[in-house]
């Protein structure tokens, strides 16, 4: 068994061995090299991933830290938020703003400047008084909206005064408190409507969502805390812009990303918060009247409504107002001049109960209902919504309002659709929610069967949230339930003049702005938009939603991996938002791939370095083999005449030379043959396509000729395009040669019979001779009804001499009539329409037919023909278009698109129609045939690409298939334009006209002298069909005369003066 296992192992390395050479100096670099770099490459394995393994956990830990970091920050962002309005609780005591002295205000600031993140301090009484002071070295947002100056470090707002009497003071003070100006102007502000006076407790500081500071316009937190005494609430803004900076702070590169956000998405705080591109056009002109500007006038600004998630259409995000209709009354304020403020942080009950107390101007949007119009007036529409319903994925959908009849619904509270709904479906049971979002919760867990709202208002929910779970059908049938469509904004019913401008400005926001906006908000190709106050990412939300992964985390997003570290955060008293920081993958692996490069560079250095050891230990043998090698080479690229024999001292390598040279000469010999046989046989099938038709014999031959004799000239030439253009080696003329010799070679395909059809009616014969016959029958039928005519007249006194008049008239008339079709037959003259239209004429005449046309014909021929034969006698009509005449195609007209052939393909493959071949206006070819002879060149196209030609070559199929292109573009077949043809292909071009025109041996025309065929090569220089620099080379080096003299007659060259055709020279 052993020695069976010995043998075989033998006999594998013998044939390992046979197979298998190597020089010795590449057996001693490749041992080298293999050594080093197998050692090399473990090194730098084990340092790899060790330096990964460092990373990553470098990583983690500094996402600890900065975890640890934020909480902490965080943690001391309330605590000391807190300690400031407690202590100032109970530091002051404040029932009324007259209290409020330069002391206290200077108590007021300190305590702002101990807090670098607050930037507003405020106090609001319970008499509707409010003071507030703001450090505007916190924020430029806060400087810009407060509209104050570089100079300015401190402004104070006073609110006092009821109903129109009701003022706002604002005081702008320098880092001194010296006072720069006093503001005053009439307000509705009432802090007594915030939600932070309206939370605040005295028995602890109460925190704010983020929402939109009133009277700064900056979105953020506000804590706050009530005096038990008089119930004055003392309350501080921290900024969301400041906790977002700190985040940025935490990491060194962009690249990492820091997100703060609740279990359902969305985001509390981020150090990549994604600003919106706007991207709506400029404002239209508005000109108002001089009684509309005192009105804007009187009007220092307006509170309007902003809800927290009616998004796409009104919501904020962290506290800035977005949506539709945002961007509608930012219009409006841009076009009038009217300041807007904006109120958000309440629920849209209290937003209305606002407005209807008057401490609000504008409520919005909202839909139109008689009710409504009591308490306000609305503005024209916006904005047309469609409704759709939510249903879990697993039921079944709704698209109806009767779908909704005894199912639990839920909608928002305080929703005109639930009073809608309750009305006139009294079976839906509404169940009310406190937000959009709780829509779709009550839905995912079952507490509802089905939620209804706007379509954009869904659809843009379960994007922004990632929500897959559910189901949004529009409603396609109301089924006589009426639902308000259009959303109005409303102002307060005193306000008529201020709703009319609105009106006026609504009225100027053509369909540019409405399509804009369309585009921004209510289209899903606004991708950025959805992530507006919400986690950017799918999978930070689903991570969210389950218990989160330990330590350091790989997961993708899109095409990009990243390490994610998230963590359990507690933000407003509770466990239940989510710290989540990520970077791509090859960023934290950045420096481990560094050192590793680095040290693959020094190995290879070192590697290097030791090389030329190695390489001289084989210089001896390594020489011979190398000159071997190159004069294979040469062998390879058949540069034989430049083969020398090695000189070497090794007799091996002495026996190899030996052979090489031997088998030089023999390739070269063989090569020729090849060579020559394959010219032989090129030229047997040009000659072949010639003898097919003795109308184009000599055409395969006489074209290479004059291409040849072209471009010969060309090489010579000096001037213009060809002043660099050579063929580089006897390969490239040859190459040229050989498609000349083949550019027609396609025309074996093409049927003798069009090739050779000198009249319309000739197929394989002329079927003229039918139609002579034909009227050989009517002039038959003119004597017998003469004949017959006489024999039936008994009555003496009749006019004998009538009829044969009669006879004789029609058979002029025939001899006429049959004259003209021969004529029209030659194709020599142009067809007019009188002439198609006497065609068409003729044509309805019949004779009678008593002979069953179907007898002897072929079984293939009897397909064309009806089913059923026509009963005999058969009335005919003197020219016909039968079906019979129809030739349909066998094969298929796609072509290969690697050939990019751009040609019209006629339905049929031929039509013999009489009439229809009759009527051809200009000579005697119909589109099929047509198309059949200029099919030739796809043919050739076809044949000379399904060659494996070698690669000396390669340009032979190109070369000849381009001679039928113009340089306008409208050539065939891949209507290429002149500066897609090279210069042998424009040569092959004018070398193939010239040609055509003066062949004496076509059908369809005589042949030319060469002076008018120069003409019309003129004509088409000057149409831009062919290459104008060609044509004149043609000229001026007198090609075309010598091609006259070696192959035309001496009656076809006349004198020409080719002057004519240079004098733009």
């Amino acid at each position: 068994m052993s020695s069976l296992l010995i043998r075989r192992l033998s006999v594998s390395a013998t044939k390992l061995a046979k197979h298998f050479r190597i020089s010795i100096r590449a057996a001693v670099i490749l041992f080298f090299l293999f050594a080093t770099v197998v050692t090399a490459s473990v090194a730098v394995s084990l340092q790899y991933f060790f330096s990964k393994k460092l990373a990553a956990e470098s990583t983690l830990q500094i996402y600890e830290k900065t975890a640890k970091n934020i909480q902490t920050r965080i943690d001391d962002i309330d605590k000391s938020a807190s300690y400031t309005v407690k202590l100032l609780s109970q530091t002051i005591s404040l029932s009324n703003l007259s209290q409020i002295t330069a002391d206290k205000r200077q108590l007021l600031a300190d305590a702002l400047l101990t807090n670098s993140l607050s930037s507003s301090l405020h106090i609001g009484f319970n008499n509707g008084d409010y003071y507030e002071i703001s450090n505007l070295k916190i924020s430029p947002a806060l400087r810009r909206n407060l509209e104050a100056t570089t100079e300015d470090s401190w402004v104070v707002s006073k609110v006092s005064g009821q109903g129109k009497s009701r003022k706002k003071t604002v005081q702008y003070y320098d880092d001194n408190f010296k006072l720069r100006t006093t503001v005053t102007e009439p307000t509705k502000f009432d802090p007594r409507n915030r939600p932070w006076f309206l939370n605040s407790s005295s028995e602890k500081v109460h925190k704010s969502s983020p929402h939109l500071f009133q009277i700064t316009q900056i979105a953020g937190n506000t804590y706050s805390i009530k005096l038990a005494k008089n119930n004055t609430v003392i309350a501080l803004d921290i900024t969301r812009a400041a906790l977002d900076k700190f985040l940025k702070k935490q990491v060194d590169d962009t690249s990492t990303e820091i997100y703060l956000y609740q279990k359902n998405g969305e985001l509390i705080a981020s150090n990549n918060v994604l600003s919106q591109k706007d991207t709506l056009p400029a404002p239209p002109a508005f000109e108002m009247t001089d009684e509309q500007k005192e009105l804007v006038k009187g009007i220092p600004y307006l509170l309007v409504s902003n809800e927290t998630d009616w998004a796409p259409i009104n919501f904020s995000a962290s506290g800035t107002p977005y949506g539709y209709a945002v961007d509608t009354l930012n219009y409006i304020s841009q076009m009038t001049g009217i300041k807007i403020h904006y109120v958000n942080g309440s629920s849209w009950r209290v937003m209305a109960e606002m407005f209807f107390n008057r401490d609000l101007d504008v409520l919005q949007p909202l839909f139109d209902e008689p009710t409504r119009r009591l308490f306000g007036r609305l503005t024209a529409p916006f904005l047309d919504v469609t409704y759709g319903i939510l249903t879990a994925k697993s039921s079944e959908r709704i698209d109806n309002l009767d779908g909704l009849k005894g199912k639990k619904v839920a909608i928002p509270e305080g929703w005109l659709l639930a009073s809608k709904l309750e009305e006139q479906l009294p079976e839906t049971q509404i169940i009310q929610v406190s937000n959009v979002r709780g829509m779709f919760d009550a839905v995912e867990t079952g507490k509802a069967d089905a939620a209804i709202d706007t379509m954009a208002v869904l659809t843009y929910t379960v994007k922004q949230f990632f929500i897959d779970d559910v189901n949004i059908t529009p409603v396609r049938n109301f089924d006589d339930v009426e639902l308000p469509t259009q959303l109005h904004f409303m102002l307060h019913r005193s306000d008529e003049k201020l709703t009319a401008l609105f009106n006026e400005a609504l009225s100027k926001l053509g369909p540019e702005y409405i399509e804009a906006m369309d585009d921004k908000w209510l289209r899903s190709n606004r991708e950025r938009n959805y992530q507006l106050g919400a986690v950017p990412y799918q999978k930070l939300l689903q991570m969210a939603q389950h218990d989160l992964p330990s330590g350091l985390n790989i997961i993708d997003i899109g095409d990009k991996s990243y390490f994610v570290y998230m963590k359990v955060f507690s933000l407003y008293n509770d466990k239940t938002d989510i710290l989540a920081i990520l970077a791509p993958v090859d960023t934290i692996f950045a420096s481990a791939i560094s050192r590793v490069k680095t040290s693959i560079l020094l190995s290879a250095l070192a590697l290097l370095c030791l090389l030329p050891l190695s390489w001289l230990l084989a210089n001896p043998f390594v020489g011979p083999v190398r000159r071997l090698a190159e004069e294979s080479r040469k062998i390879t690229q058949r540069d034989y005449t430049n083969v020398t024999k090695v000189s070497t001292k090794i007799i091996e390598l002495k026996g190899l030379v030996n052979s090489m040279m031997d088998m030089s000469k023999s390739i070269q010999k063989h090569e020729k043959a090849q060579q020559d046989l394959l010219d032989a046989m090129i030229k047997v099938i040009a000659q072949a396509i010639d003898d097919k038709s003795p109308h184009t014999a000599g055409h395969c031959e006489r074209v290479p000729e004059l291409a040849f004799m072209l471009m010969h000239e060309v090489e010579k030439s000096e001037s213009g395009s060809f002043k660099n253009f050579h063929f580089n080696s006897p390969e490239e003329w040859r190459e040229f040669q050989v498609a000349a010799w083949l550019h027609d070679c396609g025309k074996i395909t093409t049927p003798e019979h069009i090739i050779d059809k000198g009249t319309k009616l000739e197929s394989l014969y002329n079927r003229i001779h039918e139609i002579r016959m034909r009227f050989e029958v009517l002039w038959r039928d003119a004597e017998i009804e003469f004949l017959l005519s006489k024999l039936s007249s008994d009555n003496p006194d009749v006019d004998e001499e009538k009829p044969l008049l009669v006879k004789q008239q029609k058979q002029r008339q025939l001899q006429d009539d049959f004259a003209f079709i021969a004529r029209a037959n030659i194709g020599g003259e142009f067809m007019s329409d009188e002439d198609i239209a006497r065609l068409e004429q003729l044509s309805k005449r019949t004779w009678q037919r008593f002979f069953d046309d179907r007898q002897g014909l072929s079984h293939i021929e009897l397909n064309r023909y009806n089913a059923q034969a026509q009963p005999l006698p058969a009335t005919e009509y003197l020219l016909a278009d039968k079906k019979e005449h129809i030739i349909e195609r066998v094969n298929g007209t796609e072509f290969d698109e690697k050939f990019g052939i751009k040609m019209t393909v006629p339905e049929s493959l031929y039509n013999l129609g009489e009439l229809y071949n009759l009527s051809i206006k200009k000579g005697t070819l119909t589109a099929e045939d047509r198309f059949k002879i200029n099919e030739h060149i796809i043919s050739t196209i076809k044949m000379l690409e399904s060659l494996p030609l070698p690669k000396e070559l390669q340009r032979v199929p190109r070369y000849a298939s381009t001679h039928h292109e113009t340089a306008l573009g409208t050539g065939y077949p891949r209507q290429l334009m002149g500066n897609e043809l090279s210069i042998p292909e424009r040569v092959m071009v004018l070398a193939d006209i010239y040609e055509a025109l003066t062949a004496a041996d076509r059908p369809y025309k005589k042949a030319m002298p060469i002076s008018q065929a120069l003409s019309i090569l003129n004509e088409m220089k000057e149409t831009g069909h062919i290459d104008p620099e060609v044509f004149k080379l043609f000229l001026k080096s007198g090609v075309y005369l010598q091609y006259a003299k070696r192959f035309l007659p001496a009656q076809q060259i006349d004198k020409v003066d080719v002057s004519q055709y240079l004098n733009d020279d």
